[in-house]
């Protein structure tokens, strides 16, 4: 059975953004925050600016498992996403340990090497989740690598950094399945102005190939 691929759009950052975001038709939204940020209050307070079933990801490198936590319950969310590194095993058990609120998606590292990823891994069991981020590769995600750290991890995997180009992105969504696509909001954005056609494109082609697996 194919959930359907849902849509973030990270990045934000102001109420505004957000607004667009899902006027446009994305299902959840990213917010930046790390400790010591001057812009962390500002981008809290973006998610309490949004309706209540709007997916809330915080997007953070911080490795402090008590900020993470006390962030996901001040933007009365769940879903972080750890940029960086993935932290070993024990590591990860703090971020559960400290909230069992907190579902953690893990950022792979599409230029590296992933065969590592293709077996089971210590420490699966505190990850909701696995992205292969895509933005320093030209190349098109190898589909059987992904296959085999879904399959060997028995957790889904999103798709962060691919083109936002339409046929390319329904592609991508048709060979792999995943659990979302997430986008930057500045990669819609050209000289300050929010390119609406070309969101609108990008959400659609989602949509479709949503609408094809059923």
């Amino acid at each position: 059975m194919h959930f359907p691929t849902r849509i973030i759009l990270d990045g934000i950052a102001n109420p505004v953004e957000a607004g667009h975001a899902l006027r446009f038709g994305a299902d959840g939204i990213g917010i930046n925050i790390e400790p010591q940020s001057e812009t962390l209050e500002a981008r809290i307070a973006i998610s309490r600016t949004v309706p209540i079933f709007t997916q809330t990801m915080l997007v953070t490198a911080s490795r402090d498992p008590e900020f993470v936590a006390k962030s996901v319950c001040r933007c009365n969310t769940s879903l972080v996403l750890l940029q960086g590194e993935t932290p070993d095993a024990d590591a990860l058990r703090h971020y559960r340990a400290e909230s069992e609120r907190v579902h953690l998606l893990v950022t792979l590292d599409a230029t590296s090497d992933l065969s590592a990823w293709r077996v089971p891994i210590r420490g699966a069991r505190f990850i909701a989740g696995f992205v292969l981020d895509y933005r320093d590769q030209e190349n098109d995600p190898d589909a059987d690598v992904a296959r085999d750290i879904v399959n060997a991890n028995n957790r889904r995997i999103s798709l962060r950094g691919i083109t936002t180009e339409p046929n390319h992105v329904g592609m991508m969504i048709q060979a792999l399945k995943p659990e979302a696509v997430i986008a930057n909001y500045r990669d819609f954005v050209i000289d300050g102005q929010l390119d609406e056609k070309a969101l609108a494109d990008f959400v659609k082609a989602v949509h479709y190939c949503n609408r094809k697996a059923q």
